[in-house]
Order: C-alpha cells, then structure tokens, then sequence
C-alpha cells in the first residue's frame, strides 16, 4: 500500500499530465486520464479535489462541484481548498448565497487561509446593494493573518479610496510599495498597483497645495 507521499506524488503527477493534455488542446483525454486515476483508486479524496480543479480549468463547474464535494466526504487534505474551489463554482453558476458559505466553511477549516477570506470580500463589494463595512472587515481580517499579504492591502486600499478614506489609502499603498525584501512575484501586480494609486493621490495633493507639504505622506520604514 503506498505511503501518503507517494500518494501525494502519484496524484500530483497525474494533475500535471492532465494538464499538459488540456494544453496540447486534447481535453478529453485529460478528463479520461484523471477519470481512470479515480476508478483505480475511488477512495483518493485528494485525487477528486484536483479532478475538480481540472474541471474548474475547463469550466464545467457542475461536475467540478461533484468532485469537490466528494473530496470533502472522503477527507481530503485539501478540503478547505475544496471548499473554496465549491465557492468559486458557485459563484461562476450564479448561486452567490452557496458561494458566500463555501467561502465561510473553508475559512472555518483554516481560519489562516486568505484566498477564500479575499473572495468573500470581492462578492460583498459586488452584492447589490454593496456590502463595503463587510468587505472593509475581511480584508483587515486578512492583513492580520499575514502582515504581507499585498493583495489584501491593496484591495483595502482601494475600497478606502473609494470610500473617500484618501488619508489610510494612501497609507495602505505606502505599505506595498515599501515591501520587504524577497516577497513572491505574484504579488508584483498589486504593487503596480498601489504605485500607480501613490502617483495619482500624492500628485493630485501636490497640484492643489503647491506651497504646501500634502496632508496625507506615504508612510515611510
């Protein structure tokens, strides 16, 4: 009987080749490949956790459901990147309510997990009417977890400025830009970002008061 690593390996390697399937355009044959992964090990729940994901991939997010669902019922380790996977499904299908509570359960199964926490936030700001104090809490939420998530302090940041907070977004963007030394590349977006927001507040302070210091400064380490 394999060992969990193997397990992992062996699940890993399948995604990978599917993948690489799905690339080279043969979908189908991806599909197959992780379909007969799942009739040779059925009981696998991390096996149906990256079947959905796939699917994810190809946008057939009912039977991406399907799968994360059963990851779930058969423990998967990553049942609360399951859960989040079910949230992003839903959300896609329209069913935002089911979304929002995916999102609640894959922050309960790893409260330090930010992604879902981000994605919950995002439906709020998009909910009819806007769910900004909500939205405002998760991301602070969020940067308490982990001090250097830029992604949620950028999104703070923006809602703040858009909120007409000026003042704490552009402190908010002093933040990002100010990043510490050897943070991962992903975040290379949202300092864009938050330098691009930088210019336009600072230079606008400046254009108003030119005799004058602006009354919000990016803050400085």
């Amino acid at each position: 009987m394999p060992s969990e690593g193997q397990q992992a390996e062996r699940t890993t390697s399948i995604l990978l080749s599917a993948l690489r399937l799905i690339a080279d355009d043969r979908r189908e044959e991806g599909v197959r490949l992780c379909r007969e992964a799942i009739r040779k090990d059925p009981e696998n729940g991390d096996l149906y956790f990256e079947y959905g994901d796939l699917l994810q991939v190809l946008r057939r997010y009912r039977h991406a459901i399907r799968a994360y669902e059963k990851a779930i019922a058969l423990n998967s380790y990553f049942a609360d990147d399951a859960y989040y996977g079910l949230a992003q499904a839903h959300y896609e299908l329209g069913d935002y309510e089911e979304s929002k509570r995916c999102c609640m359960e894959a922050m309960r199964t790893c409260y330090e997990c930010n992604m879902p926490r981000l994605f919950l936030a995002g439906i709020y700001l998009t909910a009819r009417p806007r769910q900004a104090r909500k939205a405002e809490a998760l991301y602070r939420e969020a940067i308490r977890n982990d001090s250097q998530d830029l992604e949620a302090i950028t999104k703070l940041g923006l809602l703040l400025e858009s909120n007409n907070k000026k003042g704490e977004a552009i402190k908010c963007y002093g933040r990002v830009v100010a990043r510490p030394p050897g943070i991962a590349i992903i975040y290379d977006r949202y300092i864009a970002i938050a330098r691009e927001r930088l210019k336009e507040l600072v230079g606008k302070g400046n254009r108003r008061s030119p005799h004058r210091r602006p009354s919000h400064q990016v803050e400085r380490r």
